[in-house]
């Protein structure tokens, strides 16, 4: 069996990625996947297993020097996994051109020479595909390590990583398109085949003779209709070309399924961190809700006890007020009663006494200022 480099006329394909970082070598397929699904594409030979050089075997690393240099550090890597979706996407390309190839080639020596590149290329890509996601579920755990320690490191992290997430899930799309459109090219290409050998074929004997074909099996279909054919040669003809189509068609389903299978993880991995992004969010702005609910009832608390307070207080400054006139007026209740505060009881002796003494001591008095008065008339004057 040939060698890779020797069945692979696509260099830049084979070769390409992050070298000087312990990048997806030639061998190892980016990330160091040697293999995919069951041994290769069409059961072409997996690569051998990269060293311990290999990008995504290595531990990660972090920055010693601070924030800076570990930022620096996801900004490379970033760059790396963009360079790698690049060059996948430039191998979708060329393996559409093989598939083209593969179909439409007349010769079979040319039409094996473009399944072996077909396999070895797809293997290839698909083991980069797999380093891919394998890197950015690595820098998505470490963005999500920093959420706390550097909130605006992290929302830069999350910010490329999701951008190189969308792209990421573009490429795998396209592939998918890519290859189930060659799955129906190929299904086409067998039920014409399948005509071939049985011309009288109904419509569901066609279909029910690619399914067996597509889902693996051992084309018994194929085989009786053959041995009830007529046209022998065509028919041979036709039956080895469908026993090689058959492999392509099950790696075409293979992929498609792991395909399917890389997208929803890629698309769970960074839609998890979004959500607990969007936990912490809505945490954040629960707290900020409760603290600003919380600085308005304890406003409204200081100013209810303001109120209170100064409530408080007139009513103390009337209960004085009402105790002083309730006081007041009961001595002067108390006063008015004869015998009580020095008053004596009513006695008309007495009070006609009371009464001549005064008025003596009213006239007495009345005298007293009358004779001043003459006094100052009558002072001789110098």
């Amino acid at each position: 069996m040939r060698t890779q480099q020797q069945q692979q006329p696509y260099p830049p394909q084979q070769q390409g990625g992050y070298e000087q970082q312990g990048g997806y070598q030639q061998q190892g397929g980016y990330g160091g996947y040697a293999s995919v699904g069951d041994g290769g594409y069409g059961g072409y030979p997996a690569a051998a297993p990269a060293g311990p050089e290999s990008y995504e075997m290595q531990q990660p690393t972090y920055a010693t020097g601070g924030d800076a240099d570990d930022m620096r550090s996801f900004f490379n890597d970033v760059l790396a996994v963009q360079d790698a979706i690049k060059e996948i996407e430039g191998s979708i390309g060329t393996l559409g051109d093989l598939h083209s190839r593969a179909l439409n080639n007349i010769d079979e020596t040319s039409s094996q020479r473009a399944h072996a590149e077909l396999e070895s290329l797809a293997a290839q890509t698909n083991a980069n595909i797999k380093g891919v996601k394998s890197t950015l579920q690595r820098l998505a755990q470490q963005a999500h390590r920093t959420q706390n320690t550097a909130p605006q490191d992290y929302n830069t992290r999350m910010t490329q990583l999701n951008a190189a997430k969308n792209r990421f899930k573009g490429v795998i799309q396209s592939y998918q398109a890519m290859e189930q459109s060659y799955r129906q090219k190929y299904r086409a290409r067998a039920e014409r085949q399948y005509k071939t050998i049985k011309p009288e074929a109904t419509d569901a004997e066609v279909q029910a003779a690619v399914g067996d074909m597509e889902s693996g099996g051992q084309q018994q279909i194929f085989a009786n209709a053959l041995m009830n054919s007529n046209r022998h040669g065509e028919a041979r003809g036709a039956l080895r070309e469908v026993q090689e189509r058959q492999e392509d068609l099950r790696q075409i389903m293979r992929t498609m399924g792991e395909l399917a299978e890389l997208f929803n993880q890629v698309d769970f991995l960074l839609v998890q961190q979004d959500e607990q992004v969007t936990q912490i969010n809505q945490r954040a702005e629960v707290v900020k809700t409760d603290m600003e609910a919380g600085l308005v009832e304890t406003n409204k608390a200081k100013v209810s006890a303001a109120k209170a307070r100064k409530n408080r207080k007139r009513c103390a400054i009337l209960i004085v007020i009402l105790l002083v006139v309730a006081a007041a007026v009961a001595a002067a209740v108390i006063c008015t009663q004869p015998g009580n505060c020095g008053r004596a009881k009513k006695d008309p002796a007495a009070a006609r006494r009371s009464l001549i003494e005064f008025s003596d001591t009213w006239s007495r008095s009345s005298m007293e200022r009358a004779f001043t008065g003459m006094d100052l008339l009558i002072e001789p004057v110098d």
